[in-house]
C-alpha cells in the first residue's frame, strides 16, 4: 500500500520541529577561559592544562631520565680492549676513562643506545701513540659489552742519518732517535735498514717515511731477494749535496733524491770487487716489473762483469744501465 506523502507545510509547523529550531536559534558557544598567566596559557596550548596530563609528563620524563642517565641493564658493562700489550693497554684504559668523563653532562656516553664503539677506538687511537690502526670496534645488545681491536705499532725501520739514527714504526712515525755510533752502515737485525742524507731535525712521533716511500721500501725489501737471489742489504735515499731538500721535512724531499735498492752479491771474488751493488730506482716504478727486469739482467750478465758491478740504472721503462767497476760512472 503506497504511504501517503506528507505535506511539508503541515510537517514544518509541528510543535517538534519548532522546538528543535528555537533551541538551534538560541545555542552560544562556550568559551574557554584562557589563564592570563603565561605557564598556565602554555600548557593550555600543548594540552597539559588537566592535571592528569601534567603528572603523566612528569612520569614519563623520569622514566625517560632513568633509562638514559641511571645505571640500569641498558648500561655497557665491559669494554674489551685487545691488540695492545699490557704497558698499552694500561693507557687504553686511560683513554676510555677520560673519554667517557670528556663527554658533554647531558650526553649519556654509557648508555648502550648512545654509546659509540667507533669514536671510543678513535679516542683510544688518538692517545696511545703504538696504536697502528683499528681493524673492529662493535657492540653486543646481549651481553651490553663493547669490542675494541687494535693493530699494535712494532719497530720495523732503522734510518741511518749523518748525525743519528732513527727507529721508525711500521707506519713510518718516529719512535726513538738515538745518538749515531759509527761512520758505517751497522747492522740494524729484523729491522730494515734505510740510508739517508737527510739533516733536518725531527721528534719522537712525527712522519718521517710517507706511505709512498714505506711502500717502496717494503716492496723492494720482500720481491727483489726472491726474485733475484740477491740479499737484500739496505735502502737508500741520497739527496742532492747542499741543496734544500736537505733541511726540509723528508717526506716533502726524499722524491727530489735519488733512490736505490742497495743488493749484497752471492758472488765476490777478491777485495776488489765490491760486495754490494746499487738498483737505482724511480719513486713510481712498478717493483714486480722491475723484479723480473732486474732477474733476466742479471741471469744473461757474465760472471766478470756481475763481480765488478757497482750498479744497475733501471730508472727508464724501456732499458737498464750497468756500471763497472773502473769505469767513469763508478766515480
Amino acid at each position: 500500500m503506497e504511504q501517503k506523502r506528507l505535506d511539508p507545510r503541515v510537517r514544518f509547523q509541528r510543535a517538534g520541529f519548532t522546538k528543535k529550531l528555537q533551541v538551534a536559534r538560541s545555542y552560544k558557544r562556550v568559551a574557554r577561559v584562557r589563564s592570563e598567566n603565561r605557564v598556565e596559557a602554555g600548557l593550555q596550548k600543548v594540552g597539559l592544562a588537566s592535571l592528569i596530563m601534567q603528572l603523566l609528563l612528569a612520569a614519563a620524563l623520569i622514566a625517560a631520565a632513568y633509562v638514559l642517565y641511571v645505571p640500569n641493564p641498558l648500561f655497557v658493562k665491559e669494554i674489551k680492549v685487545e691488540g695492545l700489550n699490557n704497558d698499552n693497554r694500561l693507557l687504553a684504559q686511560q683513554a676510555v676513562d677520560e673519554y667517557q668523563h670528556s663527554r658533554p653532562w647531558y650526553v649519556p656516553a654509557a648508555n648502550y643506545l648512545f654509546f659509540d664503539p667507533q669514536k671510543m677506538a678513535e679516542a683510544i687511537a688518538a692517545k696511545v701513540p703504538a696504536v697502528s690502526k683499528v681493524i673492529a670496534s662493535e657492540k653486543t645488545f646481549r651481553t651490553k659489552s663493547a669490542r675494541i681491536v687494535l693493530i699494535e705499532k712494532y719497530e720495523r725501520y732503522a734510518v741511518f742519518r749523518p748525525q743519528d739514527e732513527l727507529i721508525l714504526y711500521n707506519d713510518g712515525t718516529v719512535k726513538k732517535i738515538l745518538p749515531k755510533m759509527g761512520e758505517d752502515l751497522p747492522q740494524s737485525g729484523a729491522l730494515v735498514t734505510v740510508s739517508v742524507n737527510h739533516e733536518a731535525p725531527v721528534n719522537v712521533t712525527d712522519q718521517y717515511l710517507d706511505p709512498a716511500l714505506l711502500s717502496l721500501v717494503e716492496d723492494t725489501a720482500n720481491q727483489f731477494p726472491q726474485a733475484t737471489g740477491q740479499n737484500y742489504a739496505y735502502f737508500e735515499a741520497k739527496l742532492p749535496e747542499g741543496d734544500p731538500q736537505t733541511t726540509q721535512k723528508f717526506t716533502e724531499s726524499w722524491k727530489d733524491g735519488t733512490l736505490a735498492a742497495v743488493l749484497v752479491k752471492t758472488t765476490a771474488a777478491g777485495k776488489a770487487s765490491p760486495p754490494r751493488f746499487r738498483v737505482i730506482l724511480e719513486p713510481s716504478i712498478n717493483i714486480s716489473d722491475t723484479s723480473a727486469k732486474l732477474k733476466l739482467l742479471l741471469d744473461q750478465t757474465p760472471p766478470d762483469r756481475y763481480r765488478g758491478l757497482v750498479y744497475v740504472d733501471m730508472r727508464l721503462p724501456t732499458r737498464a744501465y750497468l756500471c763497472l767497476i773502473n769505469t767513469p760512472c763508478s766515480n
